[in-house]
């Protein structure tokens, strides 16, 4: 109890704790890399609907969702209560448990999605320090159960063998496309200055600078 007073009167009263707190809690100290990825049969939206409705019966609610080309990153959360922390003359203080966890859901082959999960106590909403009360243990106690769920259900599948080259290709594809992308804006930044130049108009020029797209040059 004295680790869960720390925690709370870190957030309450930060003057009144040491400067040095535990660091945050996550499922990485409990699961290996292998424990918290797996690989899903099907298209990533399908995935991404099974998942759901699994941590939903759990009651873990989806509350963010980002998808692109490649996938969909899913963001899961949910309330353990509160903890109270009672400490000198009585005084007892109270913050709320919760859990996060974040999802990833990648393409890797042919009808196969890579699944990684990670996740991290929370307290009144921030990142928990590692203590008794929010070491992890629970949110890798979902993440292990609902990789077994998917199991029982017939849905996982061995690693595709060429899952590495796969993701090799595709980050190279995806370098490749915005170099493109990069160089096709620069041409067309080019060629609007070319533009503002032989114009004589000063309002006219100023359209053209000022409408000339910024292109990326870094990362590429």
């Amino acid at each position: 109890m004295r680790n869960s007073w720390l925690v709370v009167a870190a957030l309450v009263f930060p003057a009144c704790v040491p400067a040095e707190l535990p660091p945050p809690a996550t499922t990485a100290a409990r699961l290996s890399p292998e424990q918290s990825t797996t690989y899903v049969a099907g298209e990533p939206v399908e995935v991404a609907r099974k998942l759901t409705d699994l941590f939903t019966a759990r009651g873990v609610a989806m509350v963010d969702e980002k998808a692109d080309l490649r996938g969909f990153d899913l963001t899961f959360k949910a309330s353990r209560g509160s903890v109270v922390a009672t400490e000198y003359r009585g005084w007892a203080y109270s913050s709320a448990l919760g859990s996060v966890i974040h999802v990833s859901v990648q393409p890797v082959a042919s009808g196969v999605c890579a699944v990684h999960m990670d996740g991290q106590p929370m307290l009144d909403g921030l990142e928990a320090p590692a203590t008794g009360l929010t070491s992890a243990r629970e949110e890798a106690d979902m993440i292990r159960g609902v990789i077994s769920q998917l199991t029982i259900a017939g849905m996982t599948v061995p690693e595709p063998p060429n899952v590495r080259a796969t993701e090799e290709a595709q980050a190279k594809a995806r370098l490749a496309a915005g170099r493109a992308a990069a160089a096709l804006c620069l041409a067309k930044r080019h060629e609007m200055f070319q533009q503002a130049d032989k114009t004589t108009d000063l309002e006219e020029r100023g359209k053209l600078l000022m409408s000339a797209p910024e292109c990326p040059t870094t990362g590429l």
